[in-house]
């Protein structure tokens, strides 16, 4: 099973984002946090990185950046739409392997 790091400014969209990759078999963490978010890249062990609406430009970047350097491999799905079609974007950057 896949883990989905899900970092998502808003609690209503992150729960329902949430909701919907587990009913489709991912296991997820969830943080509407820059600096929980940062704890989880550096601690934990996750897939990919979901990065949502509302995340402000530089804590964006810097979260992106820490990706890069702390987990290279981890697949990063930046979405833009809405909470039902995040699926297709998940299974988009796992098909990419």
């Amino acid at each position: 099973m896949k883990t989905v790091l899900i970092f998502v400014k808003y609690e209503t969209i992150l729960d329902v984002i949430d909701s919907h990759l587990s009913e489709h078999n991912y296991e997820t963490i969830t943080t509407s946090e820059e600096e929980e978010a940062i704890e989880i890249i550096k601690n934990k062990d996750f897939d990919a990185i979901l990065i949502g609406g509302g995340i402000n430009k530089d804590s964006r970047q810097k979260v992106l950046d820490i990706i890069k350097e702390e987990k290279p491999e981890t697949k990063i799905v930046e979405h833009y739409g809405g909470p039902y079609t995040v699926i297709d974007s998940v299974k988009a950057a796992f098909s990419k392997d």
